[in-house]
């Protein structure tokens, strides 16, 4: 399975994401982007023009040029492409110019498209909001899955773990992350049965 993970807006949480699913899915990491995963991820390593592997891997795509065709052949060849997004209105603008380049420039289908928006308390879109700016925007329909902001992203590099494996290590854990173990797993849950 090959996933690509990208937003042109920065901070979005497009490598901690990218980690944390290339931890939990068991896959490689390959980004674009210089950061502390490959320090840390055996499976993981930096090339600035990723090369396509056939085997299972999550691509954390920083700050590239679409134009580039081995990266668009990546995205092509993507079984998923995941949009991680900040729900307030600068994510936004960056988001829909990200499924204009996605899905315009790149020919990329939009079933295969999944936002995960950051939901970060009063200063965020609702999922419905959001979703409805978005089809107004587009014209075109694309699935959700909302995590709200949390310390486990920032415990994933100091634990070198994934989400799943830091929200499920105690019954502590699993109490206090079951929201976002929740939200995640349906995340998971899409990407392993395809729909």
């Amino acid at each position: 399975m090959i996933i690509s993970v990208w937003n042109k807006k920065g901070g979005v949480g497009k490598t901690a994401l990218s980690y944390s699913l290339a931890l939990d899915l068991d896959t490689y990491y390959i980004s674009n982007d210089e950061s502390i995963v490959p320090s840390i991820y055996t499976g993981a390593k930096v090339e600035k023009i990723p090369t396509l592997i056939k085997e299972d891997c999550v691509y954390d795509f920083g700050g590239f040029s679409f134009s580039d065709p081995k990266i668009v052949d990546i995205f092509k060849k993507s079984d998923w492409v995941i949009v991680p997004l900040i729900a307030n209105e600068n994510g936004l603008i960056k988001t829909l110019l990200t499924i204009e380049d996605l899905v315009k420039n790149m020919d990329i289908d939009p079933k295969k498209i999944l936002l995960v928006p950051t939901m970060q308390n009063d200063l965020s879109y609702s999922p419905e909001d959001l979703s409805r700016a978005i089809r107004e925007k587009t014209g075109l329909e694309f699935e959700l899955y909302p995590i709200s902001e949390s310390r486990i992203f920032s415990k994933l590099y100091e634990e070198e773990k994934g989400i799943k494996q830091i929200a499920t290590a105690t019954p502590l854990s699993r109490y206090s992350y079951r929201k976002i173990l929740e939200a995640y797993g349906k995340l998971i849950n899409k990407i392993q049965n395809k729909g």
